[in-house]
């Protein structure tokens, strides 16, 4: 494994572990579990409502995931699943009680960005942006590229 490639594979586990670490101390003293912050957040930025298929890709969660997280939200009255569109277009928008926590989640996350940009030119960032969006659409072809690697040899 080539130097440059097992430093970004480190870094990418610590920035893993460190933004677990920082969802879970961002949710503390909120009554909010830190699974709950990231579509908070996106409710909150749609008041209208987002469909669940917008959810997970915006959020980029699995399915079933984001499917759990929902169903306890719903259980602790934060949102509302309006199933009128149908089964599969169901809107879930905020409760009252979900729009007080979502200011909370909204403060912590913004301190958590000026936090991690600190020092950081804003073209690096972008540029940093960039180049992990693309790691990630790579890495996401991997399993084609060994199941490739299997069949020849």
């Amino acid at each position: 494994m080539s130097e440059g490639f097992l430093k970004m594979i480190n870094h990418v586990a610590i920035l893993d572990r460190q933004i677990r670490k920082g969802k879970a101390l961002g949710s503390q003293g909120t009554n909010c579990k830190s699974s709950y912050i990231l579509f908070l957040h996106l409710l909150h930025q749609h008041p209208n409502g987002m469909l669940f298929s917008e959810l997970c890709e915006q959020s980029s969660q699995d399915a079933g995931l984001a499917s759990r997280v929902l169903k306890e939200m719903r259980q602790e009255n934060l949102v509302i699943k309006n199933e009128e569109s149908g089964k599969y277009k169901a809107l879930y928008t905020l409760t009252e009680q979900g729009k007080e926590l979502a200011h909370l989640a909204d403060e912590r996350i913004r301190i958590a960005q000026r936090a991690a940009v600190q020092g950081i030119d804003p073209k690096d960032l972008q540029t940093f942006y960039q180049v992990a969006a693309q790691l990630a659409a790579n890495i996401e072809t991997l399993p084609e590229h060994w199941r490739k690697f299997e069949n020849e040899h």
